[in-house]
Formats: structure tokens, C-alpha cells, sequence
């Protein structure tokens, strides 16, 4: 954000703060000072405007991360069901995405903005619908590790063995593994190790090799 448009909204004039950002030529720099604005309306609660110059930045991928940031303020402030609607608006800018990489990458930071507001439903949906497996299992991967954190282990379990049922690969399957074992093993050190020593045995099997 430029100068003059930060001094703005330090003094909350924020109209005029919109008129200098989107006056800035440069597309890059206009989107980073507009997403600047929509960060500091989040901060006084001026949701509405907040999501009006968060809908009017150019690029989508930007756009996408804006809202989900907003979306997280709003449920921080006042809970999921007043922010629902800016997940979904969010959700459905990043997929609007043409190219699969940069879609992907939306997706996965959606993904994650979700998870840390405990979205647990959602950010699964999000994550599974990613078509880059390591971007997928990246999401998946600290989606497993918020749900231990949070207590929810049955979440979490059924997660994994749903997200193993539908593993095209080995190092997929590892990586979601990874990531519960490293969480029970600091909270129930018995059981992670236990189910660490059963995996390789299975992993083992699987894999034709012999002790």
C-alpha cells in the first residue's frame, strides 16, 4: 500500500483510501495495496465494505486468499455461520482458476486458512478435491495434524483411513501417516509407536521385502 494510502486509513478515511488504491496502475501493486485496505476494514469490523474491495481485486489466486483471510476475521469475530458465505465465495474463486497449478496452490492455502478455523468438514472437501497429490496430501497432512491437536481423534482416524482407501500412492499414504503418528506419539506415546511398528510391518508385506 502506498504511503498516502496507508496514512488513509490510519484515520479511517476509508473511502478515499479505496480511490488512491485502485488509482495505482500497476496490477500487482493495486491488488497488494487493496488487500492491504481489506486487512485494515477486518480490523475495525467494517465487514461489508471489506468484502466489496475484496471482490474487486483482479487476480483470482489473490482474491481467493483475500476472502478466505476475511472469512477467518469474520468467524474469529462473530462465528461460521456469519463468515459461511465468504468461505464459499472463496472456495469458489479459487477453483474459477483455469491453471491447475495455481488453482492447486489456492486451493491447498484455502485449505489451510479453513483447518485453522476449524473447519473440519470443509477444509477436508477442499483438500480432497486438490488434483496435485502432493498439494493434497500437504492439506490433508495439517488438516491430521489440527484435529490431534484439537482432540478430535476420531476425525482424525477417519480421515486417514479414508484418505489411505483412496491413496494412488505409497508416498501419499506415508505422508498422512507421518503426520498422525508424529501427533500421537507426542500425546499417547504407547499408541503412536505401537501403530508406527504395525505399519512397517504391513508397509513391509506390501512391499514384497523380507526381514
Amino acid at each position: 500500500m502506498s504511503e498516502f494510502t496507508s496514512r488513509l486509513a490510519r484515520v479511517q478515511r476509508w473511502t478515499q483510501a479505496e480511490e488512491v488504491a485502485r488509482s495505482i496502475t500497476d496490477s500487482k501493486k493495486q491488488a497488494a495495496a487493496l488487500s492491504e485496505l481489506v486487512s485494515k476494514l477486518a480490523r475495525v469490523q467494517r465487514w461489508k465494505q471489506a468484502e466489496e474491495v475484496a471482490r474487486s481485486i483482479m487476480d483470482n489466486k489473490k482474491q481467493a486468499a483475500v476472502l478466505s483471510e476475511l472469512a477467518s476475521a469474520l468467524t474469529e469475530a462473530e462465528g461460521w455461520e456469519r463468515a459461511e458465505s465468504l468461505w464459499i465465495q472463496a472456495e469458489e474463486v479459487a477453483r474459477s482458476i483455469t491453471d491447475s497449478e495455481v488453482q492447486a496452490a489456492a486451493l491447498s492455502e484455502l485449505a489451510s486458512a479453513l483447518t485453522e478455523a476449524e473447519g473440519w468438514k470443509q477444509a477436508e472437501e477442499v483438500a480432497r478435491s486438490i488434483m496435485h497429490n502432493e498439494k493434497q496430501g500437504r492439506a490433508l497432512s495439517v488438516l491430521v495434524e489440527r484435529l490431534l491437536t484439537a482432540g478430535e481423534y476420531e476425525k482424525m482416524f477417519a480421515l486417514v483411513q479414508l484418505s489411505w482407501l483412496h491413496a494412488e500412492t505409497q508416498a501419499f499414504a506415508l505422508q498422512l501417516f507421518a503426520s498422525a503418528i508424529r501427533g500421537l506419539v507426542s500425546l499417547k506415546p504407547d499408541i503412536g509407536i505401537a501403530l508406527y511398528h504395525a505399519f512397517q510391518l504391513a508397509d513391509t508385506f506390501l512391499s514384497g521385502k523380507t526381514r
